[in-house]
């Protein structure tokens, strides 16, 4: 007959056990077990999810291919020369699933300054609910912490968007990520000459009865750009204008 068999336990953080951990932690077992009249020739493991999981008196698992997700009892049968066996007592151990997440939609992800560009994005865990989401970008930092959500506040430039989200457990995604582009608008800061415009007849510039010339600032781009140009009292006469500004020309 088998004497004794012992299980040992190790102690172990629930995150080395989550499924999916960029490093997947290796669950180890070991047995020490003794014959006083014959030898062990075999060691079983077993769970009570997942069957038969290994066998010698050693046992190194990788959790993410070998475990399935839930709360395991784990036992080890242990099988002298002479066919006799004996069972241990159960260890459980729990393997856990980590959030899944996908930013499925950016509304505009290239355009200007000031636009509305909207965020979307699904989140799931298996074991779970979903108790905060996080978005972020290269340029602005902190974006949202909301799943979905829409902003005008973008910097201009690159953003490599990244988003994720963390389950109840306190246990994060891995992060996904897009990118968006925004344009600046240039700031036009000039002189408008003459002080005062007549409206003309057309299009035809040689038709108009006067013409001003917009000068810009030294520095501001001006081929294929957007340019803002502000007309008011003080510098444009609306009165030999229409009151939408429909007749107004540029060239």
């Amino acid at each position: 007959k088998i004497d004794e068999v012992r299980l040992t336990k190790k102690a172990l953080t629930t995150s080395q056990f989550i499924l999916g951990s960029a490093s997947a932690y290796n669950a180890s077992f070991s047995v020490s077990a003794s014959d006083s009249d014959g030898s062990i020739v075999n060691y079983t493991w077993s769970s009570d999810v997942d069957g038969i999981i290994g066998y010698n008196s050693y046992l190194s698992l990788n959790v993410t291919s070998k475990l399935s997700l839930g709360y395991h009892n784990i036992t080890v049968k242990a099988t002298d020369n002479e066919g006799n066996s004996v069972t241990s007592s159960a260890t459980m151990i729990r393997i856990k699933g980590i959030p899944v997440v996908n930013i499925t939609t950016i509304f505009r992800s290239s355009t200007v300054e000031g636009t509305n560009i909207t965020f979307n994005a699904t989140a799931t865990d298996i074991d779970g609910p979903i108790a905060v989401f996080q978005w972020k970008s290269s340029i602005d930092g902190q974006l949202s912490y909301s799943q979905n959500f829409s902003t005008t506040s973008l910097s201009p430039g690159y953003h490599n968007i990244t988003f994720r989200a963390r389950d109840i457990d306190d246990y994060w995604s891995f992060w996904d990520n897009e990118t968006v582009f925004v344009n600046d608008i240039p700031t036009v800061v000039g002189t408008v000459n003459p002080e005062v415009s007549v409206q003309g007849d057309g299009f035809d510039l040689s038709q108009w009865r006067k013409a001003r010339t917009i000068t810009l600032s030294n520095g501001t781009p001006s081929s294929n750009h957007i340019i803002t140009i502000i007309l008011n009292t003080t510098n444009f006469d609306y009165s030999h204008t229409a009151a939408n500004g429909s007749d107004l020309r540029f060239t």
